[in-house]
């Protein structure tokens, strides 16, 4: 292993001494290195070094590459930070996976653009005033309580402090110039102080214990917003936040989301896991691309479903029974761009609604009780089909259904394959629990690489 680090290190000689000028980076991952090589002190051109997953502890002998200015040493043995002030001029530093525990010995970085040390075991963040170009920190997946070492922090514009044990987030309230805010997995209830960061344009604030969330509504150049899995039941005032675009709100106790139809930049939103049971006002957003509304007490396919932009409907696990009731007013015209539609575990026998979604690529219908397919012959475009724990005897209905490559069809009372022998293109083929006992429509599907027919009383003579 070390020959290959060696030639790897004259190779760069050879190619510095030629002009080459990718000679000004280095690459030595995987080399199982314990030590920084000495050779690689000879190095003094080098720029850009990349010494990632190896078992390097000890860092001072790179204070000879007085050029280096993107170092990575991501999952490596490095305890400390004691000696990395010899780099002055590196912008970019990455620690990420290593066992560091505490940052006092961060030494003067004047130059320090980038720093991330994600998954490492820092509990503490002393003042660190000693990078004032900082732009981006990555402290996640840590064990960090308090903040309040990145306080005077002004330049930052990115911040990730997901997975750590925070609770308290006032004393961000002077990094006016965040644009994006991660706190994803923390402890935090109270959100006093994030009303000042008025430059934000991304925040995730996910599984923490959120209940009031009207000083976000203060955030008015949020693009992105995700506060889902949380405990929130009122959402009033987020029609404030009218630049957003995307909205995580799924996993909370929503049951009413009047106002949401003033988002009207809005592209993609999460309701899943909630208490909703009346979605017909996402109509309104004609930007909207996609939407998940699984797991709530919604009876109706929403009208969303008939708007021209939308193209993946969530809407498994809801209480749809008998999806014809939709106003002649949004009925489908030839835009519709529909994609991909989840309606599985539900409570569907009818589904001659279906016919008029003819760009659908993507149809789970498992989980329902559904007998008779009539309606779904006309979903030629369909790719993935799933009609799983239904109680379909005949599926003649998928005969034209040329595109197909993935179709579940287990748990159902099919006898015969009438149908199937024309999908070439299937390469999954699930038939598992039915009541088949002949195979021979199955011959010319040349393309399978995966079928399943367990728990059916094929005969030995399937002719």
């Amino acid at each position: 292993m070390e020959k290959t680090v060696i030639q790897r290190i004259n190779d760069n000689i050879d190619a510095h001494s030629k002009g080459d000028p990718e000679a000004v980076s280095l690459f030595l991952e995987d080399c199982g290195l314990v030590t920084v090589p000495e050779e690689l002190t000879e190095l003094v051109w080098i720029e850009y070094l990349s010494l990632n997953n190896n078992n390097i502890s000890d860092i001072h002998k790179l204070e000879k590459l007085s050029n280096l200015n993107f170092l990575e040493l991501n999952n490596n043995h490095i305890s400390d930070l004691r000696g990395f002030d010899i780099l002055e001029r590196v912008e970019y530093l990455h620690l990420m996976n290593n066992q560091i525990k505490n940052l006092n010995e961060l030494g003067n970085l004047p130059n320090l653009q980038f720093l991330a040390l994600s998954n490492n075991q820092i509990v503490d963040i002393p003042e660190l005033n000693n990078i004032p170009k900082i732009d981006w920190i990555f402290l996640n997946n840590n064990h960090i309580k308090s903040i309040g070492g990145v306080a005077n922090l002004t330049s930052l514009s990115w911040l990730d402090f997901s997975d750590n044990q925070i609770s308290d987030i006032r004393q961000f309230e002077k990094l006016q110039n965040l644009k994006e805010l991660s706190l994803n997995n923390n402890q935090i209830y109270d959100l006093s102080g994030i009303e000042k960061l008025t430059n934000l344009e991304r925040l995730e604030l996910r599984k923490n214990n959120l209940r009031d969330i009207r000083k976000i509504n203060r955030l008015t150049k949020l693009e992105l917003l995700d506060i889902s899995h949380n405990e929130i039941s009122d959402i009033n005032g987020i029609e404030k936040l009218k630049q957003l675009e995307s909205l995580g709100l799924n996993n909370n106790n929503i049951r009413n989301i009047h106002g949401i139809e003033k988002l009207s930049r809005l592209r993609a939103i999460d309701l899943s896991d909630n208490k909703i049971s009346n979605s017909n006002t996402l109509a309104l957003l004609i930007e909207l691309q996609y939407v998940n509304l699984n797991n709530n007490l919604i009876s109706d396919i929403p009208r969303i479903a008939y708007r021209p932009n939308i193209q993946n409907l969530h809407l498994s696990n809801n209480l749809i029974d008998e999806p014809l009731r939709i106003n002649s007013l949004y009925k489908l015209d030839n835009e519709n761009n529909l994609q991909e539609l989840d309606l599985s575990n539900n409570k569907i026998c009818n589904i001659s609604f279906l016919q008029d979604f003819k760009n659908l690529q993507s149809l789970n219908l498992s989980g329902n009780i559904i007998r008779d397919l009539r309606g779904i012959e006309n979903l030629i475009n369909l790719k993935k089909l799933n009609l799983s724990n239904n109680r379909i005897n005949y599926i003649g209905q998928i005969k034209d259904m040329l595109n197909l490559t993935d179709l579940n069809l287990s748990n159902n009372q099919i006898r015969y394959l009438r149908g199937i022998e024309n999908l070439f293109n299937l390469r999954n083929l699930n038939l598992s629990n039915n009541h088949i006992n002949q195979l021979y429509r199955l011959e010319n599907l040349k393309n399978i690489i995966k079928l399943d027919l367990f728990n059916n009383p094929i005969a030995n003579n399937s002719h």
